[in-house]
This record gives structure tokens, sequence and C-alpha cells, in this order.
């Protein structure tokens, strides 16, 4: 589909079919985390991984939200944290287990669509998540979050995400 000005202007395919997002679905980690340091449950993005009770190797003990992020967290892999990009399946698993097991204590559902969170964007098909936390959602469901990206966190004039993580970390 495509949006302009809010609006959906053009559509082919079923835009209530629900499937994995597979890797665009990274960037709502991201924003769930910008979530969680809004909600003063994470401090920050440099917040150390291993302070959210996870028994690390050595090496990665130093690695923070940031390089999971990032894919710099050299994770599961040779690189120390921050030395090197790579795509990492591992690190963006344990990305995703922090913030829903460690951070929010929650389910990934339950966790998105909090009314404090995404909920006020009324997902028309619902987003879910399957037994792997992988985004399954429908294309104009999908589209309110880019449209929620695009307008840096405000949502039918309301500031739901605060505009400073867009304009610093987007």
């Amino acid at each position: 589909c495509i949006v302009r000005h809010g609006y959906v202007v053009r559509t082919w395919g079923d835009q209530a079919a629900r499937g994995d997002w597979m890797s665009s679905s990274k960037p709502l980690l991201s924003t769930l985390l910008f979530f969680a340091i809004q909600e003063k449950r994470v401090p920050g993005v440099n917040a150390r991984i291993q302070s959210y009770g996870w028994d690390l190797q050595a090496k990665d003990q130093a690695m923070t939200f940031h390089h999971l992020a990032n894919m710099i967290s050299g994770y599961a892999r040779p690189e120390q944290p921050g030395a090197a990009w790579a795509y990492n399946d591992y690190a963006i698993n344990l990305y995703r287990r922090t913030l829903f097991d460690r951070v929010f204590h929650q389910a990934p559902a339950e966790t998105v669509n909090d009314p404090a969170r995404l909920g006020p964007l009324q997902f028309e098909d619902g987003l879910s998540f399957n037994d792997r936390t992988r985004l399954i959602a429908s294309p104009r469901d999908f589209a309110r979050i880019c449209w929620f990206w695009r307008n840096e966190g405000r949502w039918q004039g309301k500031q739901l995400l605060s505009a400073r993580f867009f304009d610093r970390y987007c």
C-alpha cells in the first residue's frame, strides 16, 4: 500500500492478509526500546544487557541495547561489542527476549498493543507474534506503524513517543 498525508492512496493485494514481516519488524523492537526508556524501565540505549539478568560470557558483558539494535553486538561471534557489524539472529533474539521477558515482563502482543504504547494506533487486523517472537501483521497495520514513525511518535494529534528519540536516533 502507499500512504500519503496519512491516507492510503493506492493498494494492491489483500490489505488484511497477515504475514511475517521478517527483518522489517526490527525497527519495532527499537520503538519498544524507546518506549521502555520513556517509561523509565531502561535508563538509556547504552544500558548494559547483562544488567537484565543474563549470564553472558566475559567478552559480551559490555554489550548494550545500542549494540544489539545496530547489529554491532558481537554476540555469539568472536568480535567485541561495537567492533564490527554483522547480521546476527542470535543477537536479535537476545534483543527481543530482553525487551519482552526482562524489561516489559509481558507477552509481545500485550507489550505492543498497550494503550500507553502502540494501542492508540487501533490496528485493524491486530498485531501478533509467532512462536519465534516475529511480528505478524497486515500491510495496512504495518503502514500505521510506518506512519507513526514518519510523524516522529505522534498519532492523531497526540505525542505517544517523545520526538527526541526520532531526532536523536532516526
